[in-house]
């Protein structure tokens, strides 16, 4: 596996290569920083940098999270800049030697550094040359292209000595036509002028100590300020997962009322909700009298605890206007089947397609405006369809609306965020909602919309059984107690946020304790 590290907007890809850039562009796979990568140690065989160094604030940082992130013995092969003017969006912080660039990567065993053909003088001298030419206007322009190249190094160096003939002006003058905005772009070097800061006050005797602080303080007071950030998201997810575990395990008491429900009651930090399926069939009655549902989602179910993860994300939309799909497929095993016709009976916006009616597209029975195919064990946001639906409305010739999605890391306890593209074959993609009656004027219709935020959480493709989606639950578990400690040393929610963590992870437990008989039976 190959990360090419700052990847910008080239256009192949390939399917043992993941791009990651700071921007969302077509090809990237994951957007991040450089300095802190969302991958687990060792994961990469190799890892590929081309003119991405310059621009980072924090070169040496993002030299360790490469060394972080490659297996030993992988290879890292870096290209930066040099002799190249200011160039790149939002900034250009450095041009390395070939020596600053080996210091970069001095934890490195360095088994080779220099000048690749593509970074020749001859390239620099180019670049350099179009844009002064460029920056200085037309005009002026031909009045240097009308020089040799011998002509223009001797007039330089006459110019330089203090010694320019009067034939020289017209020259000069063109040469020191760049705008002052540009000439940084190009300049030999730069400058600053500093006024020092009042210093802190020193008793007598004591140790004076420079007011300076380490270079890297700034950087680690923005990484824990990212890490509270992160933090505040972890516990709004954990309290969504909180509450879809209480309704399965509210849902799962129906197929086995024998079980005691006492170790999965409400607490006082939420309140009691009442009778869950009372309110879920309410709900599933005011659904149905609208006489067609925004959304279809269409779910091919194979296994029992990823189709009630799936369904369950539908249940908790703060809209309700939705209507599912489940498709089972002929090796579907019983339980399944079994789990697909309870669900159906209890809410009538669910309806099954069995084997014999996959003879056809599940498309064709679907009843919606737009249709999602959601992967079994996926998860939608609780304001996942409001969010769509409000980008439909807002205009009526999109042929679909797509949104970034998470994906759950096998390795850690943070989802990667991805970005949703616009997919090529739209109506096979799980992360857009696809316009299922053509819009009126094809040629008004001006493609998909795009919904800049996480809206679906993806399992890891590596969980395909019962048993790691238990094992990441469990690691959940684990995780509460160090978000309880992080949350209070924070002040985020103080004692609330430490109680309701440690609720979860009682409830969570026991939640399982109560789906180990399935998981069997699924197994």
């Amino acid at each position: 596996m190959v990360l090419d590290l700052g990847a910008g907007g080239k256009l192949d890809q390939y399917f043992n290569v993941i791009q990651v850039d700071i921007f969302r562009y077509p090809a990237v796979d994951v957007v991040a920083s450089a300095d802190k990568l969302p991958f687990a140690d060792n994961t990469f065989d190799a890892v590929v940098s081309q003119a991405v160094f310059e621009h980072l604030q924090y070169p040496e940082w993002a030299a360790s999270e490469i060394r972080r992130v490659l297996k030993v013995g992988g290879i890292a092969k870096i290209d930066t800049a040099f002799l190249q003017p200011e160039h790149g969006y939002p900034h250009h912080f450095f041009n390395a030697t070939e020596t600053g660039l080996r210091h970069w990567l001095r934890d490195f065993d360095l088994e080779w550094s220099g000048v690749e053909p593509f970074q020749q003088p001859k390239w620099a001298l180019h670049w350099f040359l179009g844009l002064y030419l460029d920056f200085i206007g037309p005009t002026r322009a031909r009045v240097l292209r009308e020089l040799s190249v011998g002509d223009l190094s001797r007039l330089l160096q006459r110019h330089a000595d203090g010694q320019n003939f009067e034939s020289d002006a017209p020259y000069i003058s063109a040469l020191d036509a760049i705008p002052a905005r540009s000439q940084r772009v190009l300049a030999a070097g730069v400058s600053v002028r500093a006024k020092n800061r009042a210093k802190s006050v020193v008793e007598p005797g004591d140790q004076i100590k420079s007011s300076i602080a380490p270079v890297d303080r700034e950087r680690e007071m923005h990484l824990l300020r990212s890490e509270q950030l992160v933090l505040e998201s972890a516990l709004n997810d954990l309290r969504g997962r909180y509450s879809t575990l209480r309704e399965e395990a509210d849902y799962l008491h129906q197929f086995a009322p024998g079980l005691d429900r006492s170790t999965i009651a409400f607490t006082d930090i939420f309140g009691a909700k009442g009778a869950f399926l009372d309110s879920f069939t309410h709900r599933a009655k005011e659904t149905s009298s609208n006489p067609r549902p925004f959304a279809s989602i269409i779910i091919k179910a194979s296994e029992g605890a990823r189709l009630l993860d799936s369904f369950f994300s539908l249940v908790g939309q703060s809209y309700g206007g939705w209507e599912c799909l489940i498709v089972l497929t002929r090796t579907a095993n019983p339980t399944v089947g079994g789990l697909a016709s309870r669900i159906e009976k209890l809410d009538s916006r669910v309806k099954v397609l069995h084997s014999e009616d996959l003879r056809m597209d599940p498309l064709v029975f679907a009843n919606g405006e737009f249709c999602l195919r959601l992967q079994e064990g996926a998860t939608l946001v609780s304001k996942a369809l409001e969010e769509v639906v409000t980008a439909a409305r807002f205009n009526t010739e999109i042929s679909g609306v797509s949104f970034d999605y998470c994906r759950d890391s096998l390795h850690g306890p943070y989802a990667i965020r991805c970005h949703g593209q616009i997919p090529w074959a739209p109506i096979n993609t799980s992360a857009c909602f696809v316009r299922l009656d053509p819009v009126a004027d094809d040629s008004s219709s001006i493609g998909v919309s795009h919904i800049s935020m996480p809206l679906m959480r993806l399992i890891g493709d590596q969980e395909v059984s019962i048993t790691p989606v238990k094992a990441q639950l469990r690691f959940l578990i684990e995780r509460n107690v160090d978000l309880s400690s992080s949350l209070s040393e924070a002040r985020l929610e103080g004692d609330v946020a430490a109680k309701e963590a440690r609720q979860l992870a009682d409830d969570t437990a026991n939640y399982l304790s109560q789906f180990s008989t399935e998981s069997k039976t699924a197994g």
